[in-house]
């Protein structure tokens, strides 16, 4: 049991760097290049990308969903450090369970909500002529 865990957690790891790396290398200097030229579209030839709205939505949850998961693992300052290191003993436990509670809970939250707009952006067809 403890090699599966061991080998899970390796796992993990590498797919939480290859997304921060993602995030950070690629998607951040995308979306920076596409606002920069819809900008600069708009304001001089009056003529905006079409897709650019979409795709810097599609690049910020990419950005925020890679790094979240690095930053975490690195003990990165997501949450308040000052208030969680006085924590000690049960009441280190209680904060991890309500943090983790937490964080599962505004997923659901996330899931739910998004799952109700699949039929209305299934109607959509944003495809026809």
């Amino acid at each position: 049991m403890h090699s599966f865990v061991n080998r899970t957690m390796r796992i993990v790891d590498v797919v939480t760097d290859t997304l921060f790396r993602i995030a950070s290398l690629i998607c951040l200097p995308a979306l920076t290049i596409v606002i920069t030229i819809d900008v600069f579209l708009r304001y001089v030839f009056r003529a905006p990308l079409v897709w650019s709205f979409e795709f810097s939505e599609v690049m910020l949850m990419i950005i925020l969903f890679g790094s979240v998961p690095f930053t975490t693992k690195v003990n990165g300052n997501i949450r308040m450090d000052l208030v969680y290191r006085s924590f000690r003993g049960s009441m280190l436990r209680i904060a991890n369970v309500l943090w983790g509670a937490g964080g599962l809970f505004f997923f659901a939250l996330l899931a739910i909500r998004t799952a109700e707009q699949i039929p209305v952006l299934y109607r959509m067809n944003r495809m026809k002529d």
